[in-house]
């Protein structure tokens, strides 16, 4: 299996800030058909 990381990785991948609830999250889940995503507080971290 020939290449990189960067060959298969996302650049700009989709974060959602704490607080935030189940639901909003599952929201952003749903509309961009994504099983999971980083939460980043205020910093991105």
């Amino acid at each position: 299996m020939p290449g990189t990381v960067a060959d298969i990785m996302t650049r700009n991948p989709i974060t959602y800030h704490v607080p935030s609830t189940v639901g909003e999250v599952i929201k952003i889940l749903i509309k961009n058909n994504i099983t999971g995503l980083p939460l980043v507080d205020q910093s991105g971290k």
